[in-house]
């Protein structure tokens, strides 16, 4: 996966969608469609061209074109919501 461009997610559903934060972290490029687990977690705020309905093709290649064209300068900022420790603070301010 390292060495990949892009990454086109296109499961109908998923649990934590971690593959587009590894793709990310690459450096690659991505394209998803809005499943199960929601990927708009993750892509909404920042890359919402990136996302497609499910069962709409021509929506998923307009995701990948959009992906490919497009500077992946926001990238740091997503990943940075996903780190670990930002996560257990989420976790434990819903224990309060």
């Amino acid at each position: 996966m390292k060495s990949a461009k892009s990454l086109i997610f296109s499961s109908d559903r998923e649990g934590m969608p971690n593959v587009l934060l590894e793709a990310l972290a690459l450096g690659a490029s991505v394209a998803s469609i809005i499943c199960l687990s929601d990927p708009r977690e993750i892509l909404g705020d920042h890359y919402p061209q990136f996302l497609a309905v499910t069962n709409d093709p021509v929506a998923l290649a307009a995701a990948i074109k959009n992906s490919l064209k497009t500077d992946l300068n926001k990238s740091e900022e997503i990943l940075e919501t996903f780190e670990p420790s930002k996560i257990l603070q989420r976790i434990l301010v819903l224990g309060r």
